[in-house]
């Protein structure tokens, strides 16, 4: 018995070390995922009498705040921002979930999460999504896929990730130690991305303004939305996928631990139909900072880094929205 052990654990290392050379796009994300990097700093903030306030959310999120300018803002608030490129829906929510649970009663004033769904059919396995999502959670997520994909080849296609997912799990300590994260690479910006550290897109480019244009439609739709309560149908929102019973949750653990949760969304594709999603399942507010404006910096290029994401000067009128704006929100 202990000899197939050994077996079975050589041949997790072999095949750990295989998909690196085998793909290059699951080499450990040096982000601030470590959720004991935000504990530490929560402990520091409540020694000194502040309030301890999170983000969490995508690109999106670890764009569009700035901790250090929020706390020149804020008088008995601090704050730290957990956003990670590329985190959506099942991965958000687990993350948050798992944070909530980590920390104690009263510890942490108010958490900032941003709702954001994926295209389900697109969804894989990497080494971070799989160190954070509970094995439940893959299973929704592809049993989703498959509603949409009810052909033979999808289902074993599914299985296939279902797999992978476990066998990284399982080999996810074996990453790390090959790949060690470098200590605190941006512990000054508590999690805040600056200009250059992801791809950059021209803004000015053709490209950029195709993007642009769609982003100014989505907005557009999303006022509509306000507005009217209705949203055109589109079948798009089908390939959606949203935990809403891991989120109802989520809201229930932070009850319990005294945390506010602020829901909010950073303008993406059917952003209206994961808004009243969540707003008529869970009888809780959603809110988007700029989008009542008739200019609004998520569209404006004098404010973005690229035609997905704010600059530093689009971060920190974000920061001013923010702080004028979610007080007269009510959280969950």
């Amino acid at each position: 018995m202990r000899y197939r052990i050994f077996l079975v654990g050589l041949g997790l290392f072999f095949w750990t070390i295989g998909l690196h050379f085998a793909n290059s796009n699951i080499w450990r994300n040096e982000e601030a995922h470590d959720i004991n990097r935000a504990l530490e700093w929560i402990q520091t903030t409540k020694l000194s009498d502040h309030g301890a306030n999170l983000f969490v959310g995508s690109s999106n999120t670890a764009c569009s705040f700035d901790p250090r300018q929020l706390d020149s803002l804020s008088i008995a608030d601090r704050w730290y921002n957990l956003g990670q490129p590329g985190m959506t829906d099942f991965e958000l929510v687990d993350f948050a979930l798992h944070l909530v649970q980590d920390v104690d009663p009263d510890e942490v004033n108010a958490l900032f999460i941003e709702v954001i769904a994926q295209d389900v059919t697109k969804w894989t396995p990497d080494w971070r999504n799989v160190q954070i999502m509970d094995c439940s959670s893959a299973i929704e997520l592809l049993g989703a896929k498959l509603k949409l994909e009810s052909e033979v080849a999808h289902l074993w296609d599914s299985v296939r990730l279902f797999i992978q997912f476990i066998l990284m799990k399982w080999s996810a300590p074996i990453h790390n130690w090959l790949h060690p994260a470098p200590a605190d690479w941006n512990e000054s910006r508590r999690g805040y991305r600056t200009q250059d550290e992801l791809r950059r897109t021209d803004v000015k480019s053709e490209f950029a303004k195709q993007i642009l244009n769609k982003r100014q439609a989505q907005l557009d739709g999303y006022r509509a939305y306000l507005e009217s309560g209705e949203i055109e149908t589109q079948a798009e929102r089908l390939r959606l996928a949203f935990p809403m019973p891991r989120l109802a949750l989520l809201l229930e653990k932070a009850t319990s631990k005294g945390i506010k949760v602020h829901l909010f969304s950073l303008l993406t594709e059917q952003t209206e139909h994961l808004h009243a999603a969540i707003t008529q399942t869970l009888k809780c507010s959603v809110f988007m900072p700029s989008c009542n404006h008739d200019i609004s910096i998520l569209v404006d290029p004098r404010f973005l880094r690229d035609p997905l994401h704010l600059n530093k000067e689009g971060a920190h009128e974000m920061g001013r929205l923010l702080l004028n704006e979610y007080p007269t929100k009510l959280p969950h």
